[in-house]
C-alpha cells in the first residue's frame, strides 16, 4: 500500500494571510507553500552588475528590451 498524501494545501487567500505574518518568504505553487532562500548581499551584487552589464550591451548594440 502506498503511503497517504500528508501534504497541506492552502488557498491563495491562506497564503497571502501567511506570507503577512511569516519571517521567510515562499513561493505559491498550485496550493502548496515551497520555502525560498534569502538572497545575500554578494548574490544581490552578483545579479545587479550582470544587469548592468546587460543594459549597457543592449544600449550599444541598439536592441530593444522591455522591464
Amino acid at each position: 500500500m502506498g503511503q497517504a498524501d500528508l501534504k497541506k494545501y492552502y488557498s491563495v487567500e491562506e497564503y497571502f494571510k501567511l506570507e503577512e505574518i511569516s519571517d521567510l518568504r515562499h513561493e505559491y505553487f498550485k496550493g502548496e507553500l515551497f520555502e525560498l532562500e534569502g538572497s545575500t548581499l554578494n548574490h544581490n551584487r552578483i545579479i545587479g552588475n550582470i544587469a548592468n552589464s546587460l543594459i549597457a550591451f543592449i544600449s550599444k548594440e541598439r536592441v530593444g528590451y522591455f522591464y
